[in-house]
């Protein structure tokens, strides 16, 4: 009897530790699309992510966000709040409008997962790391309960406390130059003060710890094709290609870890919607 009841105890703490205060473990998949984008751009990337992501304890959901609007919203405005968004400085990110749209529909959302993944494209990149920023000085969110993946995006700076959670994924062809222009925008560079209190500037002060180059076809808007047009000669399409990067960043075993010492930590800030 004594053996059996230390084995029910033992199956109960498991649970409860990958259940904790009754919250199952979750994944909450955004993804972000740029300027000028057709509606569901990227439902497929969110949905195979998410099935990627659904392992046996874990729930995962995507769902699609459109921080500067679609087609349907006037091209130049898109244009100008993208830029704007670009040229803030590091440690603004509540001046965002793309950032502040995306932030305010996390938080409209009500009760949040302790996990959130926000994958932008192009632009939406921007708006993914601005809101991320935007998420944590509202709610006291811990970084490392948050993963930001900018794909074929302009460089924009990421605060240091997200640079170690900030994936960065651009195309190159089979020369090695990246095809897409969107991703020679912007810059990652800073000033900083070395010996003697002298300014110099950093290139990549503000640049996402992972940066990766995929071997893609096409360009800019290709990303996500998963088409026989878009394969490589051992069968693997672009969107598979950004989906295992995506997928062996994250390193899901490793970034669940924390999740009973996060959820803690977290109780207080889970309902994103009350605030």
């Amino acid at each position: 009897m004594n053996g059996q009841h230390e084995e029910q105890r033992s199956e109960q703490q498991k649970e409860n530790k990958e259940q904790v205060g009754g919250l199952p473990r979750e994944i909450a998949v955004y993804c972000l699309s740029g300027i000028l984008t057709y509606p569901n751009f990227m439902q497929e990337l969110g949905e195979s992510l998410a099935q990627r992501l659904r392992v046996p304890g874990m729930r995962a959901a995507a769902q699609q966000l459109y921080p500067y609007g679609d087609r349907s919203r006037g091209g130049l405005r898109q244009l100008h709040e993208t830029r704007g968004d670009l040229l803030l400085p590091a440690g603004r990110p509540e001046r965002s409008l793309g950032g502040s749209r995306a932030a305010e529909e996390l938080l409209g959302a009500g009760d949040a997962p302790a996990r959130c993944l926000l994958a932008g494209h192009s632009a939406g990149g921007i708006a993914a790391v601005q809101a991320a920023s935007i998420l944590m000085r509202r709610t006291g969110r811990p970084p490392a309960s948050l993963r930001v993946v900018m794909i074929g995006s302009p460089k924009c700076p990421v605060p240091p406390e997200l640079q170690d959670y900030t994936l960065y994924i651009r195309a190159v062809n089979q020369g090695g130059r990246a095809p897409d222009p969107v991703t020679r925008l912007g810059s990652w560079g800073g000033w900083s003060r070395g010996r003697g209190g002298l300014p110099y500037w950093q290139a990549e002060k503000y640049a996402p710890s992972v940066r990766m180059s995929l071997a893609l076809a096409g360009g800019h808007p290709d990303y996500f094709r998963s088409s026989s047009a878009y394969r490589d000669e051992a069968g693997m399409s672009n969107l598979d290609k950004v989906l295992n990067a995506i997928v062996g960043w994250l390193d899901l075993p490793t970034w669940m870890e924390g999740q009973s010492e996060d959820d803690d930590a977290n109780k207080g800030h889970r309902n994103l919607g009350s605030l």
